[in-house]
């Protein structure tokens, strides 16, 4: 999904209605500090350059289990205006006392 204002509305408007999306921080972790550098390293090779560099999201549709129609969407943004936006209104702490330590993606789960 290009990170277009078109397509970046309709991912506000699920996220008008708490109910309708869960919103979740993907962090790199470890066993000890080598682990966590190894996963950093990682994930903004693997996944964040990658979306950066295209100027997209990451999305995917779940259906329920033994159905074929979309039940969820499940969108990944990198570090972008869209997601500090967002991170600095819900969680303004948070964001602060990552942005400048860690690499994330921010994952937005919504009904369909």
């Amino acid at each position: 999904m290009r990170l277009g204002a078109s397509q970046l509305e309709g991912v506000a408007r699920r996220m008008m209605v708490e109910s309708d999306y869960c919103l979740l921080l993907a962090l790199p972790c470890g066993r000890d500090q080598e682990d966590v550098v190894n996963q950093t390293e990682s994930l903004k090779a693997a996944f964040i350059s990658y979306l950066q560099a295209k100027q997209a999201a990451g999305i995917i549709n779940v259906p329920n289990p033994g159905s074929n129609q979309p039940a969820y969407v499940l969108q990944i943004f990198p570090p972008c205006e869209f997601s500090e936006s967002h991170l600095s209104r819900l969680a303004p702490d948070l964001l602060a006392s990552i942005s400048n330590i860690s690499p994330h993606l921010m994952i937005v789960i919504a009904s369909v």
